[in-house]
């Protein structure tokens, strides 16, 4: 079983669903985790092994790649870096959303398995916890 992420644009309010999909080719196996969240005038997904990244319009702009065990994400307020939870590699990475480059990795070995992002003003807060400890997750 698979689940596929989309791109959903908001439009007229007459307009149904089916007029503000874009369809990423996106699609993550279902033990498998995904995300989605938008600053700096893009939009990055989640997608196990890489981020896919568009316009706000949902035209394809790259991708982030090598990336092991793609879970969470969280943007910077001004848009700048969008910080990508790995999973499998226990680590968080910094991505600067203009290049699409990873500028910095933060080693989770200590807290392995991190699973969701957020960001409160410069305190990144991350939730942790490899299988079967995923519910409920810890946080740090």
């Amino acid at each position: 079983m698979t689940m596929t992420a989309g791109l959903v644009v908001a439009v007229a309010p007459v307009a149904s669903a089916a007029d503000s999909i874009t369809d990423l080719g996106v699609s993550v196996g279902i033990t498998a985790r995904s995300d989605v969240v938008a600053g700096g005038g893009k939009v990055f997904v989640a997608a196990e092994d890489r981020i896919v990244v568009t316009d706000t319009a949902g035209v394809l702009i790259g991708a982030v790649t090598d990336l092991s065990g793609v879970a969470g994400l969280a943007v910077a307020p001004d848009g700048a870096h969008v910080f990508a939870a790995l999973h499998d590699s226990h680590e968080v990475v910094e991505i600067d959303t203009t290049t699409l480059v990873v500028t910095r990795r933060i080693d989770l070995a200590a807290y392995p398995c991190p699973t969701d992002l957020a960001l409160s003003g410069e305190v990144l807060w991350t939730a942790y916890g490899c299988e079967p400890d995923l519910l409920p997750s810890n946080v740090t």
